[in-house]
């Protein structure tokens, strides 16, 4: 506890200490927080979260768009793999990573439980043997099971041990947790969640699940742009987001303020055939790089914010 006058003169500034994976501008995961990994299920999580785990173990950064600043002591808590399969998994997760990995532990722990008092503790003894910085959970619905996620006692439950788990241990939770069949909603379980957790990383299944599109929405940082990784060889790796004509056609709009009629933006695109026009507007808004309609073609909904919604709205009227 602080008084008014006390707060005001805490030093607070961000040092690379706080940070999990950003940078001390713009911490997209900060030290000390609980952080989701949201996506439906069979699309990539554990193989996105072993892969940048165990490189944070050694202090590097496989994917550009979630760097880390140094070494990350990791637990790993898996609550659905065998121990052949967090093998296999892990085996393909540290391809052009160089052993060893002293910082980085996982497996499996079957009394390991976010409710049940028996399992808050058999979580406890392995955070205070381990003593690790971040810890992941996965997934949530692994660590609740018996219990109904829907349920604001339950839910409440594993969140406050969880809050006390970090209080007393200074531990970064990251949990992947599947998503609901209404994708927008989010997460599955109680609607407490959403204002419990920090940053929340979003994936989203490429066609014919070659990868996955990458969103992260951070509570204290500015969003960084959307990512793809590509799945080759049993794990992921960055790619591209959008081909080059997806990606022009989207830099026109953004040049037009995010919004530009379709005959003009065809014009500026450099296509004489209306049927070529059509087709690859079309892949640019299958591919969420743009919100197409009969008339004109804007940025997405979500990317635009109530200002620039105002002022297209007074531009149009």
């Amino acid at each position: 506890m602080y008084s008014g006058d006390e707060r005001l003169d805490l030093n607070l500034g961000v040092e690379s200490a706080d940070v999990i994976a950003g940078s001390t501008a713009n911490s997209l995961i900060r030290a000390r927080t609980k952080n989701f990994l949201e996506a439906p299920e069979k699309s990539f999580k554990t193989t996105l979260l072993l892969r940048w785990t165990a490189a944070a173990a050694k202090g590097a950064s496989v994917f550009p768009s979630l760097p880390v600043l140094r070494s990350l002591k990791t637990l790993y808590l898996h609550g659905e793999l065998s121990p052949s399969e967090i093998k296999e998994r892990f085996r393909s997760s540290i391809q052009e990573l160089e052993r060893p990995f002293p910082n980085f532990y996982q497996g499996r722990d079957l009394k390991a439980h976010l409710i049940r008092e028996d399992g808050q503790k058999a979580i406890r003894r392995l955070v205070y043997k381990y003593q690790p910085e971040l810890l992941v959970l996965d997934p949530w619905q692994s660590f609740i099971s018996g219990y109904d996620e829907n349920s604001f006692k339950d839910m409440s439950t594993a969140t406050h041990f969880l809050d006390t788990l970090i209080e007393d241990t200074g531990v970064t939770l990251i949990i992947p947790i599947h998503l609901g069949k209404d994708r927008s909603r989010g997460a599955r379980g109680h609607s407490t969640l959403a204002g419990w957790r920090d940053t929340r990383i979003v994936l989203e299944p490429i066609k014919n699940n070659t990868g996955v599109h990458v969103d992260i929405y951070p509570r204290w940082a500015k969003r960084p742009d959307p990512f793809v990784l590509k799945f080759s060889n049993g794990t992921v790796w960055p790619g591209e987001l959008y081909s080059p004509q997806t990606a022009q056609i989207r830099k026109l709009v953004t040049e037009s303020k995010g919004r530009i009629g379709r005959e003009d933006l065809k014009v500026k695109l450099g296509l004489s055939s209306d049927d070529a026009f059509r087709k690859a507007l079309q892949r640019a808004n299958d591919d969420g790089a743009v919100a197409a309609t009969e008339v004109e073609v804007t940025l997405p909904p979500d990317e635009l914010s109530e200002q620039d919604w105002g002022r297209l709205d007074k531009e149009t009227s």
